[in-house]
């Protein structure tokens, strides 16, 4: 799943990109709800927000997405 993520994030043109971590949370939240998973996006908690809730049958995942500004050509 990591590898489509970043394939579709890297398919993207670069007048559409923005520079904010935001972008990712709503490109995930939309993929995962396109595809009929249950997302839930910013679900407040007491101590602070998960950015992202997945759930399937057997399983919850947890995402919390941070944004690091890379230089051009790096391997990160």
């Amino acid at each position: 799943m990591l590898n489509i993520l970043k394939g579709l994030f890297a398919s993207i043109p670069y007048q559409l990109y923005i520079d904010r971590e935001a972008y990712y949370h709503s490109i995930f939240y939309a993929v995962m709800s396109v595809l009929g998973f249950n997302t839930e996006a910013e679900v407040s908690m007491a101590k602070g927000r998960i950015d992202a809730v997945l759930e399937l049958e057997d399983k919850v995942y947890i995402m919390e997405f941070k944004y690091k500004d890379c230089e051009p050509n790096t391997s990160e």
